[in-house]
């Protein structure tokens, strides 16, 4: 996922401990994918994408589900055919609440393209489409 924002790598790292030390992200999920990008809207840009290495598959946070609210118990398997790694996808609960975090520090981020129909273009639009369920309490 593609990250326009006025942070700096350091607070996007800041962001994704942060939802570790609140709970709402297992330990074991990292940056699987952490490139510079460039931006064109914002004064840097980010490819990003989370995930947790080969044993950690049932490291879920509790209570996780899934996009449609259903309770998971496993986590999806992320595999690159050109790299053959067996890493398994965050959930997309611990993405929401990993962009949450974002938001807090940056709240006119983009995650996704800025023109683009798909994507998340400030921190009401992500809140709005997800209803609001990774608001800090």
């Amino acid at each position: 996922m593609k990250l326009h924002t006025s942070l700096s790598e350091s607070e996007v790292y800041a962001a994704l401990n942060e939802a570790h030390a609140r709970g709402e992200v297992a330990w074991g999920v990292r940056f699987a994918v952490f490139t510079e990008a460039r931006s064109n809207s914002h004064s840097r840009a980010f490819n990003i994408e989370l995930g947790a290495a080969d044993g950690d598959q049932r490291s879920l946070v509790p209570g996780a589900t899934n996009q449609y609210g259903k309770p998971q118990k496993y986590r999806r398997v992320r595999r690159d055919p050109d790299k053959g790694d067996g890493r398994f996808a965050a959930t997309w609960d611990e993405w929401g609440y990993f962009i949450a975090a974002v938001y807090r520090r940056d709240p006119r981020a983009v995650f996704g393209s800025p023109g683009a129909a798909w994507g998340y273009k400030s921190e009401d639009n992500f809140h709005k489409q997800t209803n609001g369920k990774f608001r800090a309490e």
